[in-house]
């Protein structure tokens, strides 16, 4: 099976066309550096289909290379102002087409010429500080109003058919994949920032709910990103004082298999200090969240389906609509943000926890329907759709 292209992932991911993108056509894809960015209003073009380069062109993708490519880089320079745009394309990290359309301003020497190759690696190593996610926002907000998507391959059925295969779930099975996006784990950064539909979440849930992945192991990952963190400087000894309790006491191995429910690490008698504490105990947690409610369903069984606690609103269970409402299962309610979650849940399997949240809230409190109608109505699309999970949370909710 073939490594699952990075290009390909970004290009359906919801998380990534809501924070990054500016437009799509038939042929291509114009979108902001992701964050971290090394300099606001450095862009990217892509090929819409996967393809290595210009070698695998076809005539009418050659004939609108140039256009493309010109438009973009005057969108660069309108958007900052730039006496230049470098264009970069290597392909060796990920082999399909994408140019670097890179800002040069002779007023900031570190956009300039290797200088700028300096800035990337500093910035993705840590180094450097990325431009301001703020003034990238307001960038790619200002491209998507100056953006001409006839130049980007405009529409047809041809862009028709790649948005509906866009819209797929941007997960891919299999093992090598699933060790792929382990691979990418950032603790610190989910940590930092999973509450934002934006942030580092792991997406590892798909390949732990269908048994790819073991809670172990992923543990095991972030426990190695720690070590690397803290070979990276930080103190690696012995932590004094007392341990903190449960995110805490994840971290010690005798607590991880007597506690957490995870089988015992294979690496015995690490040291923790407090700023790798920090960094990993977010996704420590959940895991010891999931490994939770796998023991409840254990002890509950079906009774994951029934009331295991007074609905917080103190209304009668008999005040609740039984059915999930036909407009809230088509996504047109009229409300955008819930049809964007309904529309994202249902045409890629996938949604960012606080979007479960607010979607299950505005369900149950704002449209009075039975919290079992919208746990089966998860179940139906999510890819990760663990009963245990989704029906406890959904009881949590209301």
């Amino acid at each position: 099976m073939p490594d699952p292209c990075a290009i390909c992932q970004l290009h359906a991911d919801p998380a990534q066309r809501q924070a990054h993108e500016i437009g799509r056509g038939a042929l291509w894809l114009l979108r902001h550096h992701p964050e971290p960015a090394p300099l606001a209003g450095w862009l990217l073009l892509d090929a819409r289909r996967h393809l290595g380069g210009p070698l695998a062109f076809t005539d009418p993708e050659a004939a609108a290379w140039g256009p493309a490519v010109r438009h973009a880089s005057q969108l660069v320079q309108r958007l900052t102002g730039c006496e230049r745009v470098y264009a970069i394309a290597f392909g060796e990290g990920a082999p399909h087409l994408h140019l670097h359309l890179i800002p040069r301003c002779v007023a900031d020497p570190a956009s300039a010429a290797w200088s700028v190759a300096d800035l990337y690696r500093a910035v993705a190593a840590g180094e450097r500080l990325p431009a301001d996610p703020s003034r990238v926002r307001e960038l790619v907000a200002a491209a998507r109003q100056l953006v001409e998507p006839a130049l980007l391959g405009g529409g047809g059925e041809e862009a028709r058919e790649l948005d509906r295969a866009d819209r797929a779930t941007p997960a891919r099975g299999g093992r090598r994949a699933a060790e792929a996006r382990l691979a990418q784990i950032d603790p610190a950064r989910y940590g930092a920032s999973r509450n934002h539909l934006d942030g580092a979440v792991t997406r590892l849930s798909p390949y732990i709910r269908h048994g790819v992945l073991t809670l172990a192991e992923v543990r095991e990952a972030v426990f190695a990103r720690l070590r690397e963190h803290g070979m990276r400087g930080e103190h690696r000894g012995p932590l004094e004082g007392s341990r903190a309790p449960l995110q805490g006491e994840l971290f010690d191995d005798q607590a991880r298999a007597r506690g957490a429910g995870l089988e015992a690490s294979a690496t015995s008698g690490h040291g923790w200090s407090p700023a790798q504490r920090r960094a990993g105990e977010k996704l420590i947690a959940e895991l010891g969240w999931r490994d939770y409610w796998q023991r409840l369903w254990l002890q509950l069984g079906d009774g994951i389906w029934h009331d295991q606690e007074p609905l917080k609103t103190g209304h009668p269970a008999a005040a609740y609509a039984p059915r999930l409402p036909a407009d809230l299962a088509a996504a047109a309610t009229g409300l955008a943000c819930m049809d964007a979650f309904a529309a994202e849940l249902m045409e890629t399997g996938w949604l960012h926890n606080h979007a479960r949240m607010w979607l299950a809230a505005y369900v149950v409190h704002w449209r009075r329907v039975r919290w079992q109608a919208g746990a089966r109505w998860f179940l139906q699309h999510l890819l990760d759709g663990d009963p245990a999970s989704n029906n406890l949370s959904w009881q949590w909710v209301a």
